[in-house]
């Protein structure tokens, strides 16, 4: 198996979710289902690439517009929490939004941190290897580079674990 970047020709191009006046793609907009995948093909032994995830994500409608068509466009998607973890219950524990002090190093323990992120103004999630004294060493999912980030760059951890 391996790390998986959204923006990948092989599914770059997928539809996330999508309005009369909008597309969301994997390559443009899905860190989040990247990293997910990544995570849950170790977890499970088992394969699972961006697309996999987005078409489990979609088949039991785990976004937040396709649970509610009326959600705004800038929401579209937004991941339904309780559902994927619901599906996922019998393999996989997840805990949203930990602080940094929360961070173990257990080989059952994956991480997804939120970052500030240059290019959009806004916030981008990546795969976290492993923490140093002064770094979060991380797989970016949008260039496949692994990076160096200092705690005040990370806003919070997604733990996910093997049950």
């Amino acid at each position: 198996m391996k790390w998986n970047t959204q923006t990948d020709p092989a599914w770059s191009k997928v539809v996330m979710t999508q309005s009369e006046t909008w597309i969301d793609t994997l390559g443009r907009w899905g860190c989040l289902v990247t990293c997910l995948a990544n995570i849950l093909q170790f977890i499970r032994d088992k394969t699972l690439t961006p697309k996999d995830m987005n078409d489990i994500i979609r088949q039991i409608e785990c976004y937040e517009y396709l649970n509610d068509p009326a959600t705004p466009e800038n929401r579209a998607s937004i991941i339904v929490w309780p559902k994927l973890m619901s599906f996922f219950s019998d393999s996989v524990e997840i805990k949203l939004r930990l602080d940094q002090s929360e961070w173990r190093r257990h080989p059952d323990y994956f991480y997804i941190a939120r970052v500030k992120h240059d290019i959009t103004a806004g916030s981008h999630y990546i795969n976290v290897f492993t923490k140093s004294r002064k770094h979060f060493w991380c797989f970016d999912v949008e260039d496949g580079n692994i990076k160096a980030y200092n705690p005040e760059e990370i806003i919070y951890l997604h733990e996910v674990r093997r049950k």
